[in-house]
C-alpha cells in the first residue's frame, strides 16, 4: 500500500493493475475506520509530529510523504510479506489458533460480510474482493456499474460490525469501562448514520 495510492478527497485506494490479483486497477471505498489507521500508518511512515486528531487534516511532513505505508528497514521498500506471516503466527499462537493464515482474515470478512448479522449481496462482496463479476460473459459485457456506492456501504457496515465485536469482547473480558463505553459509542453512531442513509434512500 503506497501513500500516493490513497485519495483523500474521496477517502478511497486505488490499487495499481500490476498489484492486483486479476491485473485489473481495484478501486477501494475506505470506512471511516479504515481512513484512521491508514492516516496513523502515514503519520508513523513519516515521521510526522501529530497532534493525534484523527479526522483532521494530515500533518505536513505526512502529507508530503510519498512511500509505502508499511516500511521495511529500507523506508523507500514495504514490509516484506514473510512479515506479516510471521506476525499473523504469533497472534494465532497466542490466542491458540491453529492452522490460520492472513488470507483467513480476508476470508472470514467476506463471510462474516454474507452472514445474516451483515446480510450484503454476493454482487457486493465479489466487488470489495476485486473477483471476476458473477453472471454469463454476456451479462458481464452489459453490466458496467462499479457498485462503489454498495462496496462503500458494506465497508462502513463491515467497520461497524468489527467495532461492536471488540466492544462485546471488551465486556467479555472485563476490562475498563471507559474503554468499552468509548467502542460502543462509536459502534452505535456508525448504526445511526447508516439507517440514516437506509432511510433517505
Amino acid at each position: 500500500m503506497h501513500s500516493t495510492e490513497i485519495d483523500w478527497k474521496t477517502l478511497s485506494w486505488t490499487i495499481p493493475a500490476g498489484r492486483s490479483k486479476n491485473k485489473r486497477s481495484h478501486h477501494v471505498p475506505l470506512s471511516r475506520l479504515s481512513a484512521q489507521l491508514v492516516r496513523k500508518a502515514i503519520v508513523l511512515a513519516s515521521a510526522a509530529d501529530d497532534d493525534g486528531d484523527v479526522d483532521g487534516p494530515l500533518p505536513k511532513a505526512a502529507a508530503r510523504y510519498a512511500g509505502p505505508l508499511f516500511p521495511s528497514v529500507e523506508p523507500s521498500k514495504p514490509t516484506d510479506r514473510h512479515v506479516i506471516t510471521r506476525a499473523m503466527q504469533r497472534a494465532c499462537t497466542k490466542l491458540k489458533v491453529t492452522d490460520a493464515t492472513p488470507h483467513d482474515l480476508r476470508r472470514t470478512g467476506a463471510s462474516m460480510l454474507a452472514s445474516e448479522r451483515c446480510g450484503v449481496r454476493g454482487e457486493v462482496i465479489s466487488r470489495i474482493l476485486n473477483h471476476t463479476p458473477l453472471g454469463s460473459p454476456v451479462t458481464q459485457v452489459y453490466n458496467r456499474y462499479d457498485y462503489a456506492a454498495e462496496k462503500r456501504a458494506a465497508l462502513e457496515l463491515w467497520a461497524t460490525t468489527i467495532t461492536e465485536i471488540v466492544a462485546e469482547r471488551i465486556v467479555a473480558e472485563g476490562d475498563e469501562p471507559d474503554v468499552y463505553q468509548s467502542a460502543s459509542s462509536e459502534a452505535s453512531a456508525m448504526r445511526s448514520a447508516q439507517s440514516r442513509i437506509a432511510e433517505a434512500r
